[in-house]
């Protein structure tokens, strides 16, 4: 990231959350840098945001970007922009939708959503091939005992079986009334929880190795040896 660092975070609009702009940027809150003084990580959990600009975007050093539980309802595509990024988490807000070029964030590994409004998964998301935890649960159903917002997730895109390195997938508590054929394909999953949905059935491919009844053993589907699945509460 070329030039001041202050200068930079400082444009960002958010000096609320720091109580003492005239110290370190090292010692902001929810801010660290790295060994040059670029910012690679920024936190704003539970700070009752509800919009983030999109200069957010022009810190070329962030790996880690952490905005969960605010009242956000949208986040700028300029998010797409963050090339360096590892960590995106984004649950327990507002959201409707999400922005189709997060699908540009091709070094993100974990990628969390859970707990919005989410209506749809844009199909930009199976490029994000770096992914190995992708968390969409809870954007379908309210959770008890929580101020979570209810959604109407009912299907997520195919595309979503390009994700070559997905070890850990999380769609419980949506509204799923199916998932895609492609998702079988992802031959490093070893976690994927379709608990709490609407699914009447799921594809012969898995036949008898599908775990329907959380009291029953799971036998590991023999397609995919490492693979967990949890399909009831």
């Amino acid at each position: 990231m070329s030039g001041s660092v202050c200068t930079d975070v400082s444009s960002l609009r958010l000096h609320e959350l720091w109580s003492d702009e005239t110290a370190p940027v090292a010692e902001w809150e929810g801010v660290t840098v790295d060994s040059e003084g670029n910012v690679n990580t920024l936190s704003f959990s539970f700070k009752e945001l509800t919009s983030v600009p999109a200069e957010l975007g022009q810190l070329a050093a962030l790996t880690s970007l952490n905005l969960s539980w605010n009242q956000l309802s949208t986040v700028p595509a300029a998010l797409g922009q963050l090339a360096a990024l590892t960590t995106l988490n984004l649950g327990d807000n507002r959201l409707t939708t999400v922005p189709a070029e997060l699908g540009n964030l091709t070094a993100l590994e974990t990628l969390i959503l859970s707990g919005n409004q989410l209506t749809s998964v844009p199909a930009e998301q199976g490029n994000l091939t770096a992914l190995t935890l992708l968390d969409l649960s809870a954007n379908g159903v309210p959770q008890t005992g929580f101020a979570r917002p209810t959604g109407t997730l009912i299907s997520v895109p195919a595309e979503l079986g390009n994700l070559a390195a997905l070890e850990t997938l999380s769609l419980g508590r949506n509204q799923l009334e199916s998932v895609p054929q492609e998702l079988w394909g992802l031959t490093a999953l070893k976690s994927l929880d379709l608990s709490g949905n609407q699914l009447t059935s799921l594809p012969a491919v898995l036949g008898k190795a599908v775990q329907v009844d959380s009291i029953k053993p799971v036998p590991k589907p023999p397609i995919v040896p490492a693979l967990e699945i949890i399909t009831s509460c």
